[in-house]
């Protein structure tokens, strides 16, 4: 029963299960990070701008702007006249999704727990470009880890020196709640 059961832990971690603990911890994050305040317009203008950038360079390299693909050279020599068309007339076309919701903001925070859950340290390892909703962003995920639940013994990624953890919080324009994406348990 005990190799079944970690054979069971092993295949969920590997295809990205969040273990209960931290599932828990994200829901009570995404719970608290609603309403975030409206992005700074500039710090949104540039990340528009940036986007648009690498979706012109990646229609460039592989014909398409929004997903990466490999190049059919075969095609475009065999028809150049339409590639070229093709080409002038895309300089032109806004190389945006517009179907995709708008990711303003994205901020990786890292927290520290001690052993029982309470926090040691919060801390932004990359900024959103927009310092007020990064305060905002800390601050509501510390009353969070206020009011989380200790985790039970012998959850992964709960030793006995504590706990930390990488999240992502991505805030779309329009969206009244910002998405928490846990990235690492170490």
């Amino acid at each position: 029963m005990d190799g079944w059961a970690h054979d069971a832990t092993a295949s969920a971690r590997a295809t990205g299960a969040t273990p209960p603990y931290f599932a828990k911890l994200r829901q009570g994050f995404s719970e608290k990070l609603v309403n975030p305040p409206p992005p700074n317009t500039d710090v949104l203008a540039r990340r528009l701008k940036r986007e648009q950038l690498e979706a012109i360079e990646r229609f460039g390299k592989t014909g398409t702007p929004f997903a990466p693909q490999a190049r059919d050279v075969r095609r475009e020599t065999s028809d150049r006249l339409r590639a070229a068309v093709e080409a002038g007339r895309a300089a032109d076309v806004y190389m945006m999704d517009v179907t995709a919701p708008i990711l303003a903001l994205v901020a990786i925070v890292e927290v520290r727990q001690a052993r029982d859950g309470s926090l040691i340290d919060l801390q932004v390892l990359e900024g959103s470009g927009d310092p007020k909703f990064d305060r905002w962003a800390v601050s509501h995920l510390r009353e969070a880890l206020a009011s989380a639940e200790p985790p039970t013994d012998g959850g992964v990624g709960i030793r006995e020196d504590g706990m930390r953890t990488r999240w992502r919080l991505e805030e779309y324009l329009g969206n009244p709640r910002v998405r928490v994406h846990l990235i690492s348990i170490y």
